[in-house]
């Protein structure tokens, strides 16, 4: 059989969220640090700046073992297919069960490692990205998280407003549900108002609780993006069993907020490899 990833990746000890105490509150990740945390540990070298020119093979190695299903592979359609094969046995829609915020924690980070790997790809495909690239990148970043162990990783999509991105639902104990939320194109969003910024906000990484929740950014004017479609990995084997095109428009489920419902009673563990 064939396998997803060619080489196995290398996951980074980050520096602790500091989320402390049993309860959590929604808030976001200050990415950039974590941005310039990895150019220290990765020796000095700023990937995401070298993915146009000069990042080096074994750069480029360790990228593609984060990201292995990346929407430019060659072989992607036969890679998913042996990916919802290892899932066999999950019921779609799930949500990530954690015992506690410690759990959560380390998986944030780990979504860190993966999306920013995922925008280096995505850089070195396009000098436009990440203009336009919200549902390809969305869905490599998607395949990718399923491939390390989270079947639980859905893409959202607002059609009303044109965008898409990750979301991770998750059953923490003696916590209310929520979801991990990752924009792996969040920079393109704020860039109309934010012009002088050298660096608008990227990679974007949201704790928000329960089903229903606000994501806003300067796009639209300040437009709510909470989602209205949604595409998980049951509907990918669907997909893949009558030869669709992986974007194919009827492929996706209407209503976020019984996404989320059936997901949250259906909580199962990572499935790490």
């Amino acid at each position: 059989m064939t396998s997803i990833t060619s080489s196995t990746p290398e996951f980074f000890k980050l520096a602790d969220l500091n989320l402390n105490g049993q309860t959590i509150a929604p808030f976001s990740v200050f990415t950039p640090f974590y941005e310039d945390e990895l150019i220290g540990k990765r020796g000095g070298r700023d990937w995401i700046a070298h993915a146009r020119n000069g990042i080096a093979p074994e750069e480029l190695k360790a990228c593609e073992a984060l990201v292995p299903l990346f929407s430019s592979h060659s072989k992607r359609r036969e890679l998913l297919r042996v990916l919802t094969t290892k899932y066999l046995e999950v019921n779609f829609p799930c949500s990530l069960q954690l015992s506690d915020i410690g759990e959560l924690e380390e998986h944030v980070l780990k979504i860190v490692q993966v999306s920013n790997a995922n925008y280096v790809l995505g850089r070195r495909a396009s000098e436009s990205f990440p203009k336009n690239w919200c549902g390809d990148s969305g869905r490599s970043l998607v395949a990718s998280l399923m491939a390390h162990g989270y079947p639980q990783a859905a893409f959202a999509y607002d059609s009303i407003d044109d965008h898409g991105y990750v979301i991770l639902p998750f059953r923490l104990k003696d916590n209310p549900e929520g979801v991990i939320l990752a924009d792996p194109t969040s920079d393109q969003l704020w860039k109309r108002v934010l012009r002088k910024l050298d660096k608008p906000p990227r990679n974007m990484i949201s704790i928000f609780l329960g089903n229903q929740w606000e994501y806003r950014t300067f796009w639209g004017g300040g437009v709510d993006l909470y989602p209205n479609k949604i595409t998980h990995g049951g509907i990918l084997r669907e997909q893949l069993a009558g030869d669709k095109p992986l974007n194919a428009a009827e492929f996706y489920e209407h209503g976020c907020e019984e996404f989320l419902e059936r997901a949250f009673k259906n909580p199962i563990t990572f499935q790490g490899v």
